[in-house]
């Protein structure tokens, strides 16, 4: 059986961290159909991905908190 390298990529919107490790497939496919080699993964960080993938988190949530209170405050200036 000849063994094969896996990459697994981590974040959004920039891939944060990749995991990659050597295995041997058994023929089933997906994560099931995958024997790992008795070492540990290699990790790498992408330390400016990460700060990116935060700052953009942090923008969405500021956004949708922008927009419901925006919508709260619409309703309660309509009542009479």
């Amino acid at each position: 059986m000849t063994p094969c390298v896996r990459h697994r990529f981590f974040g959004w919107p920039f891939d944060a961290l990749q995991q990659t490790d050597g295995g041997y497939p058994n023929g089933e496919g997906g994560e099931r159909g995958y024997i790992p080699i008795n070492y540990p993964p290699l990790i790498q960080w992408k330390y400016v991905a990460v700060l990116i993938d935060i700052m953009a988190a942090v923008a969405a949530l500021a956004t949708l908190a922008w927009a419901i209170e925006w919508r709260i405050r619409r309703r309660e200036a309509r009542k009479p």
